[in-house]
């Protein structure tokens, strides 16, 4: 059941990322929106907090006034007029009072969180960085901007921007959280489970800390003996006491660059981000994944390795399956399921026609369902269709609109929506190929 590994793959892809909702401070005014603090509260904590000059007088009450202006735009949630308000204040003022730096600070916040939900993962690291700049405000908007950046697979920045705010939030349990997957993304089991541990002291009553600190031990414990080894795009690691590993891991490196240099030439896709990919032996995998499934994708690679070469066509489609879920997660474009995984099934590659025959010859699924996550569906055989559609739709638009219909697809969404860049690349709405697709299933049954 190929179609499960993909659904566990992208279901544990984003555990690690959370957007919290900006907040502007709060003095728990009941009367004002929740966490946005009056204008009254605003104006007394900026004059206890600055003391202008006489000559300053002027610039001071235009500092408030458009304070007062950006807390206004921020309720109609006009964000960008919100962000560039405070902008405009730090032009007449680069130092002003706490209060007024922490709330531009969430104003930013707001910003990038809007430029994230239409789809600018570029624009939104700018006004993040902006609202770092503005008030580090305990680690959130460093925590936010580690996110972002974990979400288009730059790690090694995210790592950054964690250490450093580490250094002075030490007491941040998302932080520390944060940087625990990281080290597992890293490979490094053993510091996961230092940084959850340190996570789950401060925030005792977090369940998903808990849970996921005794899978990190588990992880640890089996990976005590691996090796790493290096690769143009690969980060690697095995089992150094598994013989057979051992013997064969040149070769299986060698497939996995070909797989790479496949996946990456049809996406169209390159970088230079190197991907951590873990070989494992069936006993060490089935500790952290279904037993049903043979490849996961969760920011590593982790691959079965059983009877090699024996098995090695099998193995192939695999690495293709779970590299395409790589390379896509590198973009930072944020892909609905049924693309991701439609292409991942897609590009291994298998046979539609089979899949058609089946799977889609009775119930068909509705696209509109297959846009929305799937993680928590457990009837089978709903899942399975899932799979077997989108694998299908997107064969369909490839013999429709050409071999390139991805690519060009891929370069619209890093701006706008997929609707939006499904209409200007192909010049058919989603909705419309979508029909056009059904269309060709009720003919073939």
């Amino acid at each position: 059941m190929r179609g499960a590994v993909g659904l566990a793959a992208i279901a544990l892809a984003y555990l690690f990322i959370e957007r919290d909702d900006e907040q502007v401070v709060d003095d728990a005014n009941s009367s004002a929106p929740e966490f946005v603090r009056d204008v009254q509260q605003i104006n007394t904590a900026a004059e206890q907090s600055h003391d202008p000059s006489p000559s300053e007088d002027g610039d001071d009450s235009l500092v408030t006034e458009l304070h007062q202006q950006a807390l206004a735009a921020l309720n109609e949630q006009s964000y960008q007029l919100a962000f560039e308000l405070a902008q405009e204040i730090y032009l007449i003022d680069d130092s002003p009072s706490n209060a007024i730096a922490v709330n531009a600070s969430r104003i930013a916040g707001y910003w990038a969180n809007d430029l994230q939900s239409h789809y600018r993962p570029n624009s939104a690291l700018l006004v993040w960085r902006q609202a770092i700049e503005w008030h580090h405000d305990t680690g959130h908007p460093q925590l936010s901007l580690a996110r972002l950046l974990l979400r288009g697979a730059k790690v090694a920045e995210a790592l950054v921007i964690v250490e450093e705010a580490l250094v002075e939030f030490p007491d941040n349990s998302k932080l520390l959280a944060l940087r625990a997957d990281i080290a597992s993304l890293q490979g490094e089991a053993d510091l996961a489970v230092k940084f959850l541990s340190a996570a789950l002291a401060i925030d005792s009553a977090n369940s998903y800390y808990a849970t996921r600190l005794e899978q990190l031990k588990i992880e640890a414990l089996a990976f005590t003996d691996y090796l790493s080894v290096s690769t143009a795009h690969f980060e690697s690691s095995f089992d150094s006491q598994n013989r057979s590993m051992v013997r064969n891991i040149d070769d299986l490196q060698q497939d996995l660059e070909r797989a790479w240099s496949d996946i990456s030439g049809i996406l169209g896709i390159q970088n230079d981000i190197q991907i951590v990919v873990l070989w494992l032996d069936k006993k060490d995998y089935q500790v952290q994944a279904p037993d049903w499934s043979a490849g996961i994708y969760d920011g590593r690679i982790r691959i079965v390795v059983d009877d090699y070469p024996e098995r090695r066509p099998q193995l192939l489609a695999t690495l293709k399956h779970e590299l395409t879920h790589a390379l896509l997660h590198s973009t930072g474009i944020q892909f609905p399921t049924f693309l991701q995984e439609g292409l991942a099934q897609l590009y291994e590659p298998r046979d539609v026609d089979a899949i058609r025959e089946a799977y889609l010859l009775e119930d068909i699924p509705s696209l509109i369902d297959l846009q929305g996550a799937w993680t928590t569906w457990t009837d089978t055989d709903r899942v399975r269709s899932a799979y077997a559609y989108s694998v299908s739709l997107c064969d369909f638009t490839r013999e429709r609109y050409g071999e390139n219909s991805f690519r060009l697809l891929f370069d619209n969404m890093r701006h706008s929506n997929l609707k939006a860049a499904w209409a200007a690349t192909f010049g058919d709405t989603l909705d419309d190929t979508d029909a056009l697709h059904r269309k060709l299933l009720l003919q073939d049954n």
